[in-house]
Parts: structure tokens; sequence; C-alpha cells
């Protein structure tokens, strides 16, 4: 069994930033502009215990495959133009 990730890695705090930048390139209304950074000890609603850095590997798939995943960015921007804009 794999796991699969796109490349790179990135904090939830870059991804959320790409996330929203995504969204006004597209044209969605969003209050927010920045998003601004958390420490994990202010996150109380998460149950279960995170390390402080976790980044998942595609070294498995890419030996498999011969292939690496494309970059998360890539994958993030086309998931906010092809399903989210178009609600």
């Amino acid at each position: 069994m794999l796991h699969l990730a796109n490349t790179g890695g990135c904090s939830w705090r870059e991804y959320a930033q790409w996330a929203l930048d995504c969204c006004r390139a597209e044209g969605i209304p969003m209050k927010a502009r920045k998003i601004g950074a958390s420490s994990l000890a202010e996150m109380k609603s998460f149950i279960a215990r995170r390390p402080v850095y976790s980044v998942l590997s595609s070294a498995k798939y890419e030996a498999l495959t011969g292939r690496a995943p494309r970059p998360w960015q890539e994958a993030v921007s086309d998931f906010v133009r092809d399903f989210v804009a178009k609600r």
C-alpha cells in the first residue's frame, strides 16, 4: 500500500496562503488576504498529537513508477480552478 502526496513541502500556513491566493486569482471573493502564523501549541482543537515537522515522501512511488508527482502548488491551483471556482 502507498500513501501518495504531491512533491514539495510546506507549512500549514504556507498551504493556506497558497489556497487563498489561488481563490483570489480565480476571482473567488475572499475576506482574508493574508494567513497569519500559529504555533502547534495554539491549535487546541487538534485531537491527535502531531509532530512539529512531518513532510510526506513520494520516494516509494517514484521508485515504483519512475515518475515524480507534480508539485503541491500545481495540484492546489488546479483543484481551485476546476472544482472550487465552478461552484
